[in-house]
């Protein structure tokens, strides 16, 4: 299976390597750096919409109901309109790890990096399932990096090694 070419996956042998390549990706891509990761979590007090919404709102200026707009279409694309004002505690892992790939997504010319989603995920979830959600949202972003420990490789179903 080959991944759109604005996915990158990658494999690292341990969590200091991976954390190495989060800090050069975070020098690098400053202003435009949207992290999907277990260390950054959505807002809790905030609706799945509201989370999405806000980095419209505040890193490019929209107005609020165009922000709830666009939030609103990006949720659809994942069927999460029924759910998109709830909030976290009433969410599903799954649920949560759309949001916050989509917050990550709204950064202008987003470079998102989704850090170990092998660990936000239940061992049941397919990997190669996040390929798909993410392609979902090449059309918001630049680019796109998963980082995975190396372990996790036959969870990605062959996907090829870009990195």
């Amino acid at each position: 299976m080959l991944i759109n070419p604005k996915i990158h996956l990658s494999y690292f042998a341990n969590t200091r390597l991976i954390d190495i390549q989060l800090e050069r990706f975070r020098d690098q891509e400053k202003g435009r750096f949207g992290l999907v990761s277990s260390e950054l979590p959505l807002i809790s007090n905030l609706s799945l919409k509201q989370n999405c919404a806000l980095i419209l709102q505040y890193h490019r200026h929209f107005p609020t109901r165009a922000a709830f707009n666009e939030a609103g279409k990006l949720l659809a694309l994942f069927g999460l309109e029924h759910k998109s004002d709830l909030d976290y505690s009433r969410l599903h892992e799954i649920d949560i790890f759309i949001g916050k790939l989509i917050r990550a997504a709204l950064l202008e010319q987003a470079f998102v990096v989704v850090d170990r989603p092998s660990e936000q995920l239940h061992a049941d979830f397919e990997m190669s399932d996040i390929i798909v959600m993410i392609d979902k949202l090449a059309h918001c972003f630049a680019a796109c990096h998963i980082l995975e420990y190396q372990w996790e490789e036959d969870h990605y179903h062959g996907l090829r090694r870009v990195l």
